[in-house]
């Protein structure tokens, strides 16, 4: 928080980045790994500068420019190999799979049992094992 005239301006973080520089920061701590913690502090200087003030009329920095201005900040200073992976906003769970596709049908099959009459049930159990099927014969492809 910052006071100004007598007043307390709030100043929020985009919770997603600060949380996950956190969760690099401690990693970092663990491995000591001091280029790692200066690359984060680095990191919260910048969100602090960046972040919006919540508590006054003079906020209006939307999340479209804060997160172009974020994915030039981490071109230009990227983070350090060892915590990459904890901050990475590009990552993109990787295609799906038969097995994932199991599960899903899996958890769909748990729902329904639990949450239908057993009228429709044997219905809904012959159409996810008919497409069950289907998806263990793309899943054989792959």
């Amino acid at each position: 928080m910052t006071v100004k005239r007598g007043m307390t301006d709030e100043v929020g973080f985009p919770y997603e980045e600060t949380d996950k520089i956190i969760d690099a920061m401690e990693l970092a701590e663990q491995k000591g790994d001091i280029d790692a913690l200066r690359w984060c502090a680095r990191r919260l200087c910048w969100l602090y500068d960046q972040a919006e003030i919540i508590s006054s009329d003079t906020y209006c920095y939307t999340v479209t420019l804060f997160n172009v201005a974020w994915q030039d900040a981490l071109k230009y200073d990227p983070p350090p190999a060892s915590i990459a992976a904890l901050v990475d906003t590009n990552r993109k769970p990787g295609a799906p799979t038969g097995e994932a596709a199991g599960e899903a049908l899996d958890t769909l099959k748990t729902f329904f049992e639990e949450s239908m009459a057993n009228g429709k049930l044997p219905d809904v159990r012959k159409a996810l094992d008919d497409l069950r099927g289907v998806v263990t014969a793309i899943g054989a492809k792959e």
